[in-house]
């Protein structure tokens, strides 16, 4: 389809500027730089990012406001954690040995023990530790290091995978998280699966504790027209997709992800590489459809099949 100058014009410039110099490279940069990931920016997650900020400014007390950040696997939690991550990087300390740490984030294991959480959250601050020593000396030296590191913020991420225990690991998780809060003094974001908020809800205190944030599928709605116009100003097409004003684009790519923003990205980001590949330039709903791409209907299908 021929396209005005003008229409092209428009499109250019509205990529990054990052992107539109990628325009003239070869066709291999191109498409790494289409799976190079990239945080775009959308209402609901600004909205997580202030909230966060907001936390990250308070002072320390001895009930600190905390956070569980719940929703489905692939909606872009860890996403939106690294990227505030990001936001708050180690910053050196001219008179210290260590670098000062904002934000601390954590992996939660996935055997849900009170010793390997502390082991990993003192792996992660880079410190010495051993696995043997006494869950009372973990906490002391967590307690010292993040007083020492100046960190303000610890987030526990995959933290759904406090329910891989029984019943009595995941009460002696919660109270050690409890316990922290407490000790230390500062905000603790909890983030996972809806999981995550069974397990946080199991106790009143607990769930007291941890204000609730959840992370929606997308729908059809401003907010998605909005997403994937930002994320075609990341793509390195020389023609532009109007992937957010063609409803039938919009409906393909809802129906086939299921609202899942990683499928959604993952679903684009292959339909880019086939007409970098083809030199077609722009995504159109014919090429968007002949990408191989796993069927989310499908898969609810089996599930709900006996077998």
């Amino acid at each position: 389809m021929a396209l005005p100058k003008a229409e092209i014009e428009k499109h250019l410039n509205s990529l990054l500027p990052d992107v539109r110099e990628l325009l003239d490279k070869p066709k291999e940069e191109r498409i790494k730089a289409v799976f190079t990931h990239r945080f775009i920016k959308y209402p609901k997650a600004v909205e997580i990012l202030e909230y966060l900020e907001l936390l990250l400014s308070m002072p320390k007390q001895v009930r600190p406001e905390c956070m569980l950040l719940y929703g489905e696997s692939g909606t872009g939690k860890t996403s939106i954690i690294r990227q505030f991550q990001k936001m708050h990087p180690p910053v050196e300390d001219p008179f210290e040995e260590e670098d000062v740490i904002p934000v601390l984030v954590v992996e939660t294991p996935f055997e849900p023990k009170v010793s390997l959480l502390y082991d990993r959250i003192l792996y992660e601050i880079g410190v010495p530790y051993k696995t043997t020593e006494n869950i009372v000396i973990k906490e002391n030296r967590i307690e010292f290091y993040v007083n020492k590191l100046g960190i303000k913020m610890l987030i526990l991420d995959e933290f759904h995978n406090i329910l891989n225990g029984s019943a009595s690991q995941q009460r002696k998780v919660l109270s050690a998280i409890k316990s922290l809060t407490n000790t230390l003094r500062i905000p603790i974001v909890l983030s996972g699966t809806r999981d995550a908020l069974i397990a946080v809800e199991s106790e009143d205190e607990t769930k007291r504790r941890f204000f609730p944030k959840y992370l929606p599928k997308w729908k059809k709605d401003k907010d998605f027209v909005i997403f994937l116009k930002s994320v075609e100003r990341t793509l390195p097409l020389k023609r532009p997709s109007y992937l957010w004003k063609d409803e039938k684009i919009i409906d393909y790519l809802l129906d086939k992800s299921d609202g899942i923003l990683a499928d959604v990205l993952k679903l684009i980001k292959h339909s880019a590489k086939k007409a970098i590949e083809e030199e077609k330039e722009r995504i159109d709903f014919n090429l968007l459809k002949s990408v191989d791409f796993f069927d989310r209907e499908f898969e609810k299908a089996l599930e709900m099949k006996d077998v």
